[in-house]
């Protein structure tokens, strides 16, 4: 298993197998458990930042109009994964790529920098820290305010 491909899972409580896209680095591949996001045939409207599309293919073997609920990502184990049924081209994984990282950082200012941390170590998408953010923030008042930020003058010789 590697990511960006789809498999069938059985989530606890869901009562259907149903397909999931991985989303965990393979930088963690010996572990027990699988970062994956499932697809649901429930189409929304409404939330297309956390529901991406996927219409059907041979390569993703996906049987009909599907959306990745970002919203609902989560860990199994190994053991309630199934087949590999295909696999999610480029443009999906860079549209799957910009959607964990712009979650984890609303689950990471509702909750704990740990959330954005775990989630971005785990899928290898990587969002600033609470550090940058701030850094980022703080620099943003200053120019709002019509303060420059001190500089230190460039040495002549090194």
């Amino acid at each position: 298993m590697r990511r960006g491909q789809f498999v069938v899972v059985a989530i606890s409580g869901d009562g259907k197998p149903r397909p999931a896209l991985i989303v965990q680095s393979e930088l963690f591949a010996e572990l027990p458990s699988v970062v994956i996001c499932p697809l649901t045939t429930t189409l929304r409207n409404d939330a297309d930042q956390f529901r991406l599309e996927v219409e059907p293919s041979e390569r993703n073997g996906l049987r009909e109009v599907s959306q990745i609920a970002i919203d609902k990502i989560t860990v199994i184990p190994v053991a309630k994964i199934g087949s590999v049924i295909g696999e999610a081209d480029d443009a999906l994984l860079l549209r799957v790529n910009r959607a964990l990282a712009l979650g984890s950082r609303r689950a990471g200012a509702e909750h704990s920098p740990g959330v954005t941390a775990s989630v971005g170590i785990a899928t290898g998408v990587r969002q600033p820290s609470a550090g940058q953010l701030e850094c980022g923030m703080a620099s943003r008042r200053r120019k709002a305010a019509g303060a420059m930020p001190k500089r230190l003058p460039w040495p002549e010789t090194l």
